[in-house]
């Protein structure tokens, strides 16, 4: 459970912590992007207090969601909106000293009968790739440690449910590349 504290509103209080969605009070269900919280929406020393991965899902929403969300998107911009991201979690990586500890993860992505699927948004830990013409992606530069498969997505369609690996976590090892084959089907 966090809590933010809006100026000259009060408390608002949530259960997700990933993302900035105020629930109940005056606020209703708005959501607040880092822009917003600079621009004096929300005091700035809660994004801070943020780890790292809270942050970067506040980030992926600022600067990939609103092209991640389109019906039919371009791939070439949203490439270029993952590079902008990924170029953000390296700098926050290296204010953290985590830079020089960090993995690679190449990997394929999967339906349930095994069919390679392409152009697929994927979000392991805090990093963002898009897969290829193959089903296949590499994420570098990944922090060390087990990651979350955060979210997949195609287009604005986002209700996939991960079937293997059943926990939904990879194990990075520092220096390496671990590879991954992520099997997903619809909801």
């Amino acid at each position: 459970m966090w809590e933010l504290f809006a100026e000259n509103v009060g408390t608002v209080y949530g259960n997700d912590n990933l993302m900035f969605k105020p629930v109940g009070g005056r606020l209703g269900n708005a959501n607040y992007t880092f822009e917003q919280i600079k621009r004096g929406h929300w005091r700035e020393s809660v994004y801070n207090s943020l780890g790292l991965l809270q942050k970067a899902m506040v980030q992926f929403n600022r600067i990939i969601g609103p092209v991640a969300n389109a019906n039919n998107w371009a791939k070439a911009v949203l490439q270029q909106k993952i590079n902008a991201f990924n170029n953000w979690l390296d700098n926050a990586l290296k204010k953290l000293g985590l830079f020089n500890e960090t993995g690679t993860i190449t990997g394929t992505l999967v339906n349930e009968s095994g069919q390679k699927l392409a152009d697929y948004l994927i979000q392991i830990g805090p990093r963002v790739a898009i897969t290829n013409s193959q089903g296949n992606f590499i994420i570098r530069r990944i922090p060390k440690g087990e990651q979350q498969i955060i979210r997949i997505r195609y287009q604005n369609q986002t209700n996939f449910q991960i079937i293997d690996p059943a926990n939904k976590k990879v194990n990075v090892i520092k220096g390496e590349s671990v590879n991954a084959q992520i099997k997903i089907k619809p909801r």
